[in-house]
């Protein structure tokens, strides 16, 4: 299946799940009771030549060997049934037996953050939801209700919330409720059990594909060809499914919190993320040229470059970036605006007033003094993380400074060659990124009309 027929198929579906919910349910359930029947069928033949092997070997015992020379003149067969037999056992018990990865982070427990667990504690008594078993912090702007099956795609699921400890600091105690509350409503009610499962289900047919493509017998590449044209259309069906739970998370939220603090929630999380990618990781990045060592307080500087970079004119530049956003068909997270457009809100004028940076944050409320020590953690790890890199670059753009003063001076004294002209933009470029090159490259498009890397950086 190509990315069009995906499309179409996902398009389709959710015509179909607008239109009629509960049919198409029904329709997720039937697809997904075939993939059971696949497994079924494939487990139930893998056993058979199983049993067959077996059988002849305890005929070979049992007569004493009088039937080891009928074992003698069957031994290619029997090897040509034991390698797909294997290949497939070793597929399907694998895909029935599968586990999620570990999942990374700093654990914290309730004694550390007490303030956090009781607005835990009061949501999971409110929607009367499953357990959150752990908390784990990142050091990421996200959140996450993450459940890993003990027994593969049967589930008995331990479930672990993860808080990106730059999205608490980003956000308002309330705000960061509206977050937890969606995450939770991927766990509460039968939806979330039922989606739970067909995530789990989606995951291992995905694995279980990837493990196909290694089979190269006869017999497995049979399985195989099954396999592949199932699981993506299995995936693509229940695509909708995964997007429709996402408006279905937020309308918990805003039930738990109310519509206008699950709004205003959406719209700090995109600000947040917009002002992360396209101004604090840059300004960070600036700074390699000048410090040969990463900076050690990166958590507090986030908290403090928000306050100082998100003015009102700001926050609705990428308010109105976010809105400008489509959904993507290959995301089942919609866009910013449809999410909004759900609760009945927008991304107006009036709301990037109010969403100034919050005066106490969400990490500063529940974690209070804990908060300098899990920051220093997080800031610890990245450095080690970085450290190697960051000199390397640090050298590299020490090297161009020298090389541009030199250009400098050849320019002031005789002048550049073409080569020379070009060498020092790029060099401009790399050490200044907002530097204005339009002079430099104009420069060079006066003796090289045709220098094709200066038209395309000036188009």
């Amino acid at each position: 299946m190509d990315s069009n027929q995906f499309k179409d198929l996902v398009a389709r579906a959710e015509r179909q799940a607008e239109a009629d919910p509960r049919g198409y349910l029904l329709r997720v359930c039937g697809i997904a009771a075939l993939g059971l029947g696949i497994l079924g069928v494939v487990i139930g033949l893998a056993l058979v030549n199983l049993a067959l092997i077996a059988g002849l070997l305890l005929l070979v015992i049992i007569t004493g060997g009088k039937a080891l020379l009928l074992f003698l003149k069957l031994g290619k067969l029997l090897v040509l049934l034991a390698l797909p037999v294997w290949a497939m056992l070793r597929a399907t018990f694998t895909l029935l037996c599968a586990r999620f990865p570990p999942l990374v982070g700093r654990e914290i427990g309730s004694d550390e953050a007490p303030a956090l667990f009781a607005r835990l504690a009061a949501l999971r008594e409110r929607i009367a939801g499953p357990r959150v078993h752990r908390v784990l912090l990142t050091d990421e702007l996200n959140a996450a209700i993450v459940q890993r099956p003990r027994l593969g795609i049967f589930g008995w699921s331990e479930n672990t919330l993860i808080l990106g400890l730059r999205l608490l600091q980003a956000v308002s105690e309330d705000e960061a409720m509206a977050v937890v509350a969606h995450e939770y409503g991927h766990l509460a009610g039968n939806h979330g059990r039922f989606a739970g499962f067909i995530y789990r289900f989606r995951s291992a047919w995905g694995r279980l594909q990837a493990m196909s493509e290694q089979w190269s017998d006869w017999g497995s590449r049979l399985i195989a060809r099954l396999f592949r044209w199932y699981a993506p259309r299995f995936n693509a069906y229940t695509f909708a499914l995964a997007r429709q739970n996402e408006y279905l998370a937020d309308r918990t939220s805003a039930e738990l919190v109310g519509a206008g603090q699950a709004a205003d929630a959406l719209m700090r999380v995109g600000i947040a993320a917009r002002y992360e990618s396209e101004g604090f990781w840059p300004a960070i990045q600036r700074r390699i040229a000048r410090e040969p060592e990463p900076p050690a307080g990166r958590s507090l500087l986030w908290r403090q470059r928000q306050r100082e970079g998100l003015d009102a004119e700001a926050r609705q530049r990428y308010l109105d970036a976010a809105q400008r956003e489509a959904t993507d068909p290959f995301d089942t997270h919609p866009a910013l605006v449809d999410r909004l457009a759900a609760l009945g809100a927008c991304a107006d004028p009036a709301a990037a007033q109010r969403l100034a940076p919050p005066v106490t944050s969400a990490a500063e409320a529940w974690f209070g003094s804990l908060l300098p020590v899990l920051s220093a953690e997080f800031d610890r790890r990245w450095c080690d993380e970085v450290s190697g890199e960051w000199k390397e670059r640090h050298e590299h753009l020490g090297r161009l400074v020298a090389r541009i003063a030199e250009l400098d001076a050849a320019r002031a004294a005789a002048g550049l060659t073409r080569e020379e002209r070009w060498e020092y933009l790029c060099a401009v470029e790399e050490t200044d990124p907002e530097s204005d090159l339009m002079p430099l490259l104009e420069e060079v498009l006066r003796d090289e009309p045709d220098h094709l890397l200066a038209l395309f950086r000036r188009g």
